[in-house]
């Protein structure tokens, strides 16, 4: 489901922004949104990365079955992520014990990487029962390089989404 609302608001996003070039942390096995975002935005430069190489080999497979060219490479989150992007998202992984450490992990790699452009996103869904949003924006809150944009919640499903925007000091 977090995946289907992600989709959603990175369509809207992308469609609102000028985006040239787009990361997605964590694309499981099929690279569904970046394939999703590359066939409605072919101009897209999109990257994605896992930290299993069976799901990068997996979506790597699907990409091409569907025409969407995908620069797929494992990463631990953004360890080897390299360059500025427009926009990443991640459907974080909120069963994780490790979530928290993931999340500052997160937050203080853009910061010292620089991986986003001034004024550009972070996108992030996630389960709000195993994960609360409070524990995402503790993590955020650390940098007063991030402004929180937006904050999606469904009256139907706790799956909340979450963009953050990039101020750099």
């Amino acid at each position: 489901m977090t995946t289907l609302l992600l989709g959603r608001r990175l369509k809207h996003l992308a469609a609102r922004h000028s985006w040239r070039r787009v990361h997605e942390i964590g694309v499981g096995g099929y690279g569904i949104l970046g394939i999703y975002l590359k066939k409605r935005f072919p101009e897209l430069s999109i990257s994605g990365s896992s930290i299993f190489e069976d799901e990068i080999t997996s979506s790597r497979k699907v990409a091409s079955m569907n025409s969407a060219p995908l620069e797929l490479f494992h990463s631990d989150v953004l360890d080897r992520v390299e360059g500025r992007y427009d926009a990443i998202w991640w459907n974080l992984p909120y069963y994780d014990r490790r979530i928290v450490f993931l999340l500052d992990k997160l937050f203080g790699q853009i910061v010292e990487k620089s991986l986003l452009r001034p004024g550009g996103m972070l996108t992030l869904g996630f389960n709000s029962i195993p994960l609360d949003a409070e524990t995402v924006l503790s993590s955020m809150r650390r940098y007063s390089y991030f402004r929180l944009i937006g904050f999606e919640t469904f009256w139907w499903n706790p799956h909340v989404v979450m963009t953050i925007e990039c101020h750099p000091a």
